[in-house]
């Protein structure tokens, strides 16, 4: 066994010690992707900026345990035929997609519109572009995007879902109606009963539905029309009543001065009104003024790339817009 000098915790290895020690307390992990090791430090801005081959730009996370599974995930993947850009733990995309709107769910091995909130089979991705959008996948593009629909997998046919399951990102959720006897979940009380009078008829109908969170895969024909239900994270779910409770009970309350204002004179009815006065107040003048200072060289360090990238965006799209949007 091998024990940690800085924390006195054991691992069964050198290896592990050494892991640890550079992960833990030297801020830096190691790891090897598409046949490239990187050694990543903790930046400046104690981020961890991914140099790896599937982000357009080095993607900052603010933990390591978020990195480490972003790790976990990419080390799987082959070198891919285009370059990726890592969009959530379930989304990439890809210059060749995004510029039509379209993403890949690489967990679902799904292509999905971000426009419409829908799964796409590779083989409608151009008519879904020509009904929904007004526009083509261009002919220059073509082998581009079936190696990557290819390199993940995505089936020209929907797969079978099977609630219960976690939401899947990149797709609409809906407030629905589950059925109490098997997995069939709807939008419509009405849809609901008519499905539980025909498919359990010995039932008796329950005067209360369970409400459930529900997708689809998509709004066409077909059996991804069907909907399903999905447990949703807990911090998307709230009401817009919570939503504003919280909003409001993090405000602060601001107890009315009855007393006379010393140097009246010097407060103007707009001061009066947004006692700004009152909020700065002991607070030091240097201090205030450097919030208002222009950013150093190590902050806000991935604003520049981000603004070039919709630029190079934009620009991608100029030729697929119309005269009238231009």
């Amino acid at each position: 066994m091998s024990s940690c000098h800085l924390c006195s915790e054991s691992f069964s290895s050198p290896d592990e010690l050494h892991a640890h020690k550079q992960t833990v307390h030297l801020g830096s992990i190691e790891f090897t992707c598409t046949n490239r090791t990187f050694t990543v430090k903790k930046q400046a801005d104690g981020c961890f900026h991914c140099p790896c081959p599937f982000h357009t730009t080095p993607a900052v996370f603010h933990d390591l345990e978020t990195f480490v599974a972003h790790i976990e995930v990419i080390c799987a993947w082959i070198e891919p035929p285009a370059l990726l850009r890592s969009v959530s733990s379930e989304l990439v995309d890809a210059p060749v997609l995004s510029q039509y709107s379209f993403v890949i769910n690489f967990v679902h091995h799904l292509l999905l519109c971000t426009t419409c909130s829908v799964a796409i089979v590779p083989s409608q991705a151009d008519s879904h572009l020509r009904n929904k959008h007004d526009m083509n996948l261009d002919a220059k593009h073509l082998s581009l995007f079936h190696d990557l629909v290819n390199y993940f997998a995505v089936s020209d046919t929907f797969p079978v879902m099977t609630p219960p399951m976690d939401a899947i990102e990149g797709l609409a959720v809906f407030n629905g109606v589950q059925c109490p006897q098997c997995t069939f979940a709807s939008t419509t009380s009405a849809q609901l009963l008519r499905h539980f009078q025909d498919q359990h008829p010995l039932k008796n109908s329950p005067t209360h539905w369970p409400s459930a969170s529900v997708q689809r895969l998509t709004n066409g024909a077909g059996s991804g029309r069907s909907y399903f239900a999905v447990r949703v994270p807990s911090d998307i779910k709230h009401s817009s009543n919570d939503i504003l409770s919280t909003i409001v009970s993090s405000c602060p309350t601001f107890v009315e001065d009855t007393g006379l204002l010393s140097e009246a004179r010097l407060l103007s009815p707009w001061l009066r009104q947004t006692r700004w006065h009152e909020l700065l107040e002991g607070h030091a003048i240097e201090d205030l003024r450097s919030l208002a200072a222009h950013p150093k060289s190590n902050e806000l360090v991935t604003l520049q790339p981000a603004v070039y990238e919709v630029f190079v965006r934009a620009s991608a799209l100029i030729n697929a817009t119309s005269t009238l949007i231009l």
